[in-house]
């Protein structure tokens, strides 16, 4: 920072990027900053004896180098005569004299736009809690939301927005600036960097896919047709099974929407959104073939290849999990063959699809899955 006298002045901050001080150019600290829990700031310069950090250094009511950001590294504005000090967070202010917003999330109530969610099973509904003025779930100590739309934790940053698109700022991880580095850091194919990234000059970071897909397909397998309990039971394995891996998505802090049925238009979407970073099916499958939930015209389940995901590909996925019998084999009778395989729509090199080789019982854990990861 540079004041009027053009003289330069640097900050230094803590683990949620409050700056804790600001020192001149030789390294002498010119004053330090200290808060309470919720970001309220206490300005502190050197008392008579010059001597920092101690019981006669002078409290300050405003900087005395002009330096306005402070609590989580956010600018302050100081409104009625300086009588008024509130946090500008991008989309809305933060009071932390209250440590509430000053206005409810202009996201809304939803704002993973949760697809399937019903009025007797109101997952994601106020996911953050019903009070919307709330400031990152009341833990400031370890969470931040730097543009008042959706917090993070600033120990775990993977762990990103619950958007179907989120950003990654350059403080996230090392080389973030090269394209092979942010790639590795979100496991997507560097060759197809211009496909799935975004730079955005006014937030200074990059917007990555965040949507992560929980598809179950047909699950009326009839070997366990035999039994008076076995479509039940499918269904019910299977289905417990998709809950695993859709908490497995949520704690990679991808945005995830569960979808208890699917179909050909449904899964063409998915593939060609430049959203989309995880994908996970579970159901009959055959010799590399998914059966999917709704019927063709003749009644029989609709079905789904590795090429028709390929042809309607906007980018390869991070992650596939793919919860079927003989995912990894091909047909090849006659003039059906299958000229690319699962794999073809994970990452190189960084993805990896689990799948099965053979026969999968309904009652298998999908994190028991042979793993493949695709060669550069």
């Amino acid at each position: 920072m540079t004041d009027d006298s053009n003289a330069e002045h640097y900050y230094a901050h803590d683990h949620i990027f409050s700056v804790v001080a600001i020192v001149d150019s030789s390294g002498d600290i010119e004053e330090y900053y200290q808060y309470d829990a919720y970001g309220k700031c206490t300005i502190y310069t050197a008392g008579i004896d010059a001597i920092w950090y101690n019981s006669d250094d002078d409290e300050e009511t405003t900087s005395t180098v002009g330096n306005p950001y402070m609590f989580t590294g956010r600018c302050v504005d100081s409104l009625d005569s300086d009588d008024l000090q509130l946090q500008y967070n991008r989309n809305r202010y933060y009071d932390y004299h209250t440590g509430r917003w000053l206005t409810q999330d202009p996201l809304g109530v939803t704002p993973n736009g949760y697809l399937g969610n019903s009025t007797l099973k109101p997952k994601k509904q106020y996911e953050y809690g019903t009070n919307l003025y709330e400031y990152v779930k009341s833990i400031p100590s370890i969470l931040i939301d730097p543009f008042g739309l959706w917090h993070y934790d600033v120990e775990d940053p993977v762990k990103r927005s619950m958007q179907s698109r989120t950003l990654v700022l350059p403080d996230d991880g090392e080389n973030l600036y090269d394209f092979v580095g942010l790639a590795q850091f979100v496991r997507l194919d560097p060759t197809e960097f211009s496909k799935w990234t975004e730079f955005r000059k006014d937030k200074c970071g990059y917007t990555v896919p965040n949507r992560a897909y929980v598809v179950r397909g047909d699950v009326s397998n009839p070997d366990w047709k035999k039994s008076p309990f076995g479509g039940f039971l499918m269904k019910k394995l299977t289905t417990w099974e998709l809950d695993d891996i859709e908490s497995h998505f949520e704690e990679l802090g991808y945005s995830v929407t569960r979808l208890p049925y699917s179909n050909k238009q449904l899964l063409d979407g998915q593939f060609s959104s430049s959203n989309t970073i995880a994908w996970s099916f579970g159901g009959h499958g055959a010799l590399g073939v998914l059966y999917l939930s709704e019927n063709d015209e003749s009644g029989d389940p609709q079905t789904y290849t590795s090429e028709e995901a390929v042809a309607h590909l906007h980018h390869r996925l991070a992650e596939v999990i793919i919860l079927s019998c003989d995912v990894m084999m091909r047909m090849s009778d006659g003039a059906i063959y299958q000229k690319y395989s699962w794999l073809d729509i994970v990452s190189r090199p960084y993805g990896v699809l689990y799948a099965s080789r053979g026969k999968l019982w309904a009652s298998e854990d999908w994190e028991d899955l042979p793993q493949f990861r695709p060669l550069r």
